[in-house]
């Protein structure tokens, strides 16, 4: 080739997924599918091997991964058996995944408009009676004095009560994934009094608008309440 041709250049050849994790997909797609059912045996592993034309190493690897998930349970009679799926062990996977990426303040405030706007205004729909005195017992635990931890930890609460209050499992889970990044992200702005005290007043506004079944209400006060809060905490990091 002469050097003033261009050299050709050559699409990746895309690597063949492993043999478990194919295995894995199978059985996860018949549990989902209804094949399986929660507390159904699974076949034993030469049953799976015979079934799969695989190695029991493979099986195995397989099976290992389900158990990791949270979709197969070790039972110590029955051997390997299909488990329910808790909604703790999905929003910790959740967890876990965002846990392991450096914080992006920007991205979580995104993400924090996105979600607790519209669970502020769906709670103001649906809230009954007892997830509005849970609403107001987890506004009133936002003291003055607090250590910046405890502080976080009793506003995450708090909007953990409201994404309780949709009526919709969804929100609360995503919550509950986003926890610990979020206890870590007020842990400098709760530092100050101050900023307590506008917190704990947006919470009332928030609340007061829910419990008036006040739905444009209750979303522009928690908008004006993550505005404020994303102000802050800029402010913070810029000094």
């Amino acid at each position: 080739m002469s050097s003033d041709q261009t050299a050709p250049t050559f699409a990746q050849i895309p690597r063949e997924r492993r043999l478990s994790d194919k295995v894995a997909d199978a059985l996860t797609q018949s549990i989902l599918d209804g094949q399986l059912h929660v507390g159904d045996k699974l076949p034993s592993e030469r049953e799976l091997c015979e079934q799969f034309g695989v190695s029991r190493p493979v099986v195995r690897e397989a099976v290992r991964s389900l158990i990791a998930k949270g979709l197969l349970a070790d039972h110590p009679r029955r051997g390997h058996v299909v488990a329910a799926l808790e909604p703790e062990a999905v929003s910790e996977s959740l967890m876990l995944f965002v846990r392991g990426r450096e914080l992006d303040y920007g991205k979580l405030l995104e993400i924090r408009a996105v979600l607790e706007v519209e669970a502020a205004g769906l709670a103001a729909e649906r809230a009954t009676d007892e997830q509005v005195a849970a609403l107001d017992a987890a506004c009133a635990r936002l003291i003055d004095g607090m250590q910046a931890r405890d502080a976080a930890e009793v506003d995450v609460a708090f909007h953990k009560a409201i994404a309780d209050a949709t009526g919709n499992e969804y929100f609360p889970l995503l919550i509950d994934s986003l926890r610990e990044v979020l206890i870590d992200a007020q842990l400098p702005t709760l530092a100050d009094p101050k900023i307590v005290g506008t917190a704990r007043r947006a919470h009332r506004k928030i609340l007061k608008a829910i419990a008036a079944h006040e739905p444009d209400a209750a979303r522009d006060a928690m908008r004006a309440h993550l505005d404020l809060a994303g102000r802050q905490m800029r402010a913070l990091l810029a000094g």
